[in-house]
């Protein structure tokens, strides 16, 4: 080929590169953008709460066998499933002043294996049918193990937790009021311990106590208080988790409990009283509870936490009055919700309600409760199976109930529970 025309061809191919190369073909910065796949749609953090309709007038059965537990509690505490098929729960003051009594779901029916323990205990997690843990007053911890409960780590015996052997006129009230395993070897407990100030007077602390290598260790140091109402913990892997509740919001990420600014910054955070929480994942969770007037909901979603305003209500006095008790999300899309309300008269007692989330809209559903019975725990083991439990009536010691969610309805549960 003749020089000056193997020159005119190189030129050509430049030309025919750097105009592939302004039009993006090569892959490089250019005028015009890249072509994409399209993109992940954003995640809506709004949410809206249907208001729960007021509970029918009527009664449940009283009558042995026909779905009233023979069961009278001051409170159901906690309950944790397992699997389907295996769960405990646990109820306060039953009928010994501060005990504690185990029930346990096993082949299809709820027992009670044994007697009110001398334990006054908080909180259940279970990691597996043949293994979980209990937490409670004083510091008190539970281990369950071989089919049975034994202390692991006696009332007082922890830092920042005394005992008392009476309630008398130096007694401070100091406990762990929540637990959460992430697996079988680690997991957190939350609560309120005491100790001296500088002046030497004694002190409310928020305490952390965490369970690896096989043992339970207070985090130091401990947050000053005061600590005004129980925490709650929801851990959601080993390196993930908060602590929300007591005036305060905390996140553990990167091996620290840090309080969380965008919480702390809104001046509502320290007056709620939440009394459940669960996270979906790390990017999503709820908490439930109350303050002073009414329910209160708060949802984190787009790295911040959201309490609920009238713009998420049906009617901006719908929750006045509320108590929220309970909150499990079975995924991020998904979830359930219990809480009470007055009932129509004071001779009643509170009203319970059920509500389910699905894909940003809390709605109501359909339950046998009937004025005058209040729902306290709840459990979902998954997506199609769950448990809460309740009592009726206007005071103590309640009549106990229990509900069973399972093939798209809650159903109450239809055999006694009797003291063994």
């Amino acid at each position: 080929m003749l020089p000056h025309l193997r020159r005119v061809r190189h030129v050509v191919l430049i030309a025919f590169v750097l105009v592939l190369a302004g039009c993006g073909v090569s892959g490089q910065t250019g005028t015009q953008p890249t072509p994409t796949s399209a993109a992940t749609p954003a995640v809506s953090c709004d949410f809206t709460l249907d208001d729960p309709p007021p509970a029918p007038q009527g009664s449940l059965p009283y009558e042995p066998g026909t779905g009233r537990s023979a069961l009278r509690a001051e409170q159901w505490a906690a309950i944790a499933m397992a699997s389907a098929d295996e769960g405990w729960a646990i109820a306060r003051n039953t009928p010994i002043p501060h005990s504690t009594l185990f029930i346990r779901y096993h082949a299809g029916r709820w027992t009670a294996p044994f007697g009110p323990l001398q334990q006054d205990l908080r909180s259940l997690a279970m990691v597996s049918p043949n293994e979980g843990w209990a937490v409670g007053d004083e510091g008190v911890i539970m281990h369950y193990t071989g089919g049975k409960w034994t202390v692991t780590v006696p009332a007082g015996s922890l830092p920042y937790f005394h005992h008392f052997p009476f309630v008398g006129p130096d007694y401070m009230t100091n406990y762990l009021s929540s637990v959460s395993m992430t697996s079988a070897t680690d997991g957190w407990a939350v609560g309120q311990g005491i100790q001296k100030d500088s002046a030497g007077h004694m002190q409310e602390v928020r305490v952390f106590v965490h369970y690896t290598g096989g043992r339970w260790t207070v985090v130091e140091p401990a947050t000053p208080g005061p600590v005004e109402r129980p925490p709650v913990v929801s851990m959601v892997s080993a390196g993930d988790g908060w602590t929300l509740g007591a005036g305060g919001v905390f996140r553990y990420q990167q091996g620290r409990w840090l309080e969380d600014e965008t919480a702390t910054s809104d001046p509502a955070w320290k007056s709620v009283q939440v009394n459940s929480a669960s996270m979906a994942s790390s990017a999503e969770g709820w908490a439930v509870g109350q303050t002073a007037t009414s329910g209160f909901v708060a949802r984190y979603c787009g790295g911040k936490w959201t309490i609920a305003g009238p713009e998420n209500l049906a009617h901006a006095d719908q929750f006045d009055g509320a108590i929220l008790t309970g909150v499990a999300m079975v995924s991020p899309r998904e979830g359930w919700m219990i809480g009470s309300r007055p009932g129509p008269s004071a001779e009643l007692g509170r009203s319970g309600f059920v509500l389910h989330y699905l894909d940003g809209r809390w709605s109501a559903v359909s339950t046998p409760l009937v004025a005058g019975c209040a729902l306290s725990v709840l459990a979902m083991d998954s997506a199609s199976d769950g448990w809460a439990i309740g009592t009726c009536g206007a005071s103590g010691p309640y009549e106990t109930f229990l509900l069973h969610y399972h093939s798209g309805a809650w159903s109450l549960y239809q055999n006694e529970i009797r003291l063994p």
